[in-house]
């Protein structure tokens, strides 16, 4: 019996330059001179389990629409 294939979503989503830069600093791979092979995302599931699951409590400020 075939594994099921799990689906995807893609966000496009931005952030500030400076923490993007930190976070590439510390998912660079020095070999490949470019952050880690889907680090990023492994990072954002990641954080977003743990924040579902209330291992990690944010204060989010309402966005408008803008």
């Amino acid at each position: 019996m075939p594994k099921p294939v799990p689906e995807y979503v893609q966000w496009k989503t931005t952030i500030p330059f400076q923490l993007a830069a930190q976070v590439e600093e510390r998912l660079w791979n020095p070999t490949m001179n470019k952050p880690q092979y889907g680090a990023r995302s492994a990072l954002i599931c990641e954080l977003l389990r743990r924040w579902l699951a209330g291992d990690i409590r944010i204060k989010l400020e309402e966005v408008s629409d803008a």
